[in-house]
């Protein structure tokens, strides 16, 4: 009967998505020539694209004409535009691996993200995912589902699913797990999203996910506020590489103190001349609130989580900083150890510590840390036996070839 559901749902929305597009395309054109969008849904609405077309997917089914306005929406009702950029990666994400058949069709898994379009109502905007949200809703409602429970609980009983989300660092290995895992038990689907450590812990507290990645250990203000009910489970380790553009690297930029770093994003320093290379201004990446890298970085260069920086610009992803880095001439940013590889960028020591594998294990490297898995309440069975697999042998292989460290 679903099938017949989705079948049906699928040539209506196909339909009032191509009706939805031409009517959003005239809506967004007539909306810039009267100034009623702004500069910042704009630029969101590009840098979503632009993050499609890294992925090789098309960005105008992912990110369609009428985003613009519904962030400028989104905006003007408070919503942040780090958080509706996350969003939008989530729900990137999530219709690209739908559209592969690497996930279930959405009205299997409308239950586990009912919650995040009833919490963000000026998100599900754009034409394709105005009707998606208003078309499931013929399927299940939001109200229809229990307080309090694990996402797997609103899953069928013929076939169990965990959902990860989290930490863009932590994501290789989690696609890479799921993927592994489906193998071995094709019983179990494990589904896995990006969006930063900080919407893992969110979304796995709300209910809206099994287990939530994150690339740093929980907060004092996490663990007081959710108390023993939230467990981490050290899953590897990763360090956070300090890269810069090529040819800042071969000028003789190969190593920098913890206090010259500090001074780049402090602000203090923005000419590569102070430091002993060409007399061309600093380009400084940086990573935007909630991700684990930038709360790490933060801590441990620049004395505090919370630290305020003067970056040039911030990046969500790990990939965006290294294409930030790689497509300029005088950038510095900082990224996850796996991606701080290739002879297009330069790798910097730190207060002369390269960072090896050996270095980052046991700590003696500056920017080193652990990864987690983070879960809440009382996690389904099928939940406990994934983080399980994680942690044994087989499992430490397949962090180790996805470029982390096992434990």
């Amino acid at each position: 009967m679903k099938d017949k559901i989705y079948s049906s749902l699928s040539k209506r929305l196909e339909s009032l998505r191509n009706y939805g597009e031409q009517l959003n395309s005239a809506r967004v054109s007539e909306s810039i020539s009267k100034g009623q969008i702004g500069r910042s849904a704009m630029e969101l609405t590009e840098k979503a694209r632009a993050y499609c077309r890294q992925l090789g997917i098309s960005p105008e089914r992912h990110v369609p004409s009428g985003t613009e306005y519904g962030l400028q929406e989104a905006l003007a009702h408070g919503e942040s535009e780090n958080r509706l950029y996350k969003n939008l990666l989530v729900d990137i994400n999530y219709n690209a691996a739908a559209d592969d058949g690497k996930i279930e069709p959405p009205h299997k898994t409308y239950n586990k993200i009912a919650g995040f379009f009833k919490n963000h109502p000026y998100f599900a905007i754009g034409a394709g995912l105005l009707v998606i949200s208003a078309g499931l809703g013929c399927v299940s409602s939001p109200s229809e589902q229990p307080q309090n429970e694990s996402a797997s609980n609103a899953t069928s009983t013929q076939e169990a699913t965990i959902i990860l989300t989290g930490s863009t660092t932590v994501l290789p290995a989690g696609e890479a797990l799921s993927e592994a895992y489906n193998h071995l038990h094709p019983e179990v689907k494990v589904h896995v999203t990006g969006g930063g450590s900080g919407h893992g812990i969110t979304a796995v507290t709300e209910g809206q996910a099994d287990i939530g990645m994150s690339s740093r250990e929980l907060k004092k203000e996490e663990k007081d506020k959710y108390g023993d009910l939230l467990k981490e489970t050290k899953i590897g380790y990763d360090g956070i590489g300090i890269i810069v553009s090529r040819p800042i690297y071969d000028s003789n930029i190969t190593d920098l103190t913890i206090q010259e770093l500090k001074e780049i994003y402090g602000g203090n320093t923005s000419n590569w001349k102070t430091l002993g290379g060409p007399d061309k201004e600093i380009f400084s990446i940086g990573r935007t609130v909630g991700s684990g890298t930038r709360d790490t970085f933060n801590e441990k260069i620049m004395g505090s989580a919370s630290a305020e920086t003067h970056e040039t610009i911030t990046e969500g992803e790990n990939a965006g900083v290294l294409a930030a880095v790689k497509g300029s001439e005088t950038a510095i940013g900082y990224v996850g150890w796996e991606f701080a590889q290739g002879n297009d960028i330069g790798v910097l020591k730190l207060n002369g510590i390269t960072p090896t594998i050996e270095g980052i294990k046991d700590g003696s490297y500056p920017l080193s840390r652990a990864l987690y898995f983070d879960v809440y309440g009382n996690p389904t069975q099928e939940t406990l036996d994934f983080i399980n697999y994680t942690t044994s042998t087989e499992g430490q292989e397949v962090i180790k070839a996805t470029g982390f460290i096992p434990l």
